[in-house]
C-alpha cells in the first residue's frame, strides 16, 4: 500500500512511476485523497497510461448527498449550532472554494 497525500499533479508522476516499475499489478495499491477524476489527463502524450494506471488507484473522498432529506438534515444542525454554543454561518451562507 502506498499512501499518496499530495496534490493531483504530483500523485500522477507517482502513480505513473509506479506503474513504470511494475508496481500497480495488484500486489501493491496507491490510495489518494481527493484526487479529481480526471487527474490523468494532462494532453502530455501519457494521458492514456496515466488513465490506465489509475484504474489501480484507491481515492477516498468525501461524499455529500444532494437529497432534500440531507438539505434538511444540514440546515436543522446549522439551527440548533447556537444552542451549544457554536457560531456558524447557515449552509447557503458558506462559500467552499476546490481549487
Amino acid at each position: 500500500m502506498f499512501l499518496l497525500l499530495c496534490y493531483g499533479d504530483v500523485a500522477r508522476r507517482l502513480i505513473l512511476a509506479l506503474y513504470e516499475l511494475g508496481l500497480l499489478n495488484g500486489e501493491y495499491v496507491p490510495i489518494t485523497v481527493e484526487v479529481l477524476p480526471n487527474s490523468c489527463i494532462e494532453r502530455d502524450g501519457l494521458d492514456e497510461l496515466a488513465c490506465k494506471a489509475y484504474e489501480g488507484v484507491i481515492d477516498v473522498s468525501q461524499y455529500i448527498p444532494e437529497s432534500q432529506a440531507y438539505k434538511d438534515f444540514e440546515t436543522g444542525v446549522y439551527n440548533r449550532m447556537p444552542e451549544m454554543g457554536f457560531n456558524m454561518s447557515a449552509p447557503n451562507e458558506v462559500s467552499v472554494s476546490i481549487l
